[in-house]
């Protein structure tokens, strides 16, 4: 959901809303004590400067509850002057079934 949000933002107003614009989205996995920590990261680049909104709206409410449904689940968004930058991050816990006990 949250990258559906980030997505249609870019078509309609950022990276994605201008030819030279990209985005680069990318995730990992990195093992912890008790499973993994995942990290999604969102970066846009080459369009329309991002505008802070003076409020938040329902994709900002959405992303954050995305991560705080999550064990130790975070967002931030950052509106850099060349893109807007998000990233989601977690920590997964192996079950037992996966964790070869």
């Amino acid at each position: 959901m949250a990258v559906h949000e980030l997505a249609t933002n870019a078509l309609k107003y950022g990276a994605l809303s201008a030819p030279e614009g990209s985005v680069m989205f990318r995730w990992s996995a990195v093992p912890c004590e008790d499973g993994e920590r995942i990290e999604f990261l969102w970066k846009e680049d080459g369009g329309p400067p991002p505008k802070p909104p003076e409020r938040d709206g329902y994709g900002h409410r959405m992303i954050r509850s995305v991560a705080a449904r999550e064990i130790d689940g975070e967002a931030e968004i950052d509106y850099q002057p060349n893109g807007l930058v998000c990233r989601i991050a977690y920590r997964r816990v192996a079950s037992a079934e996966n964790s070869g006990s």
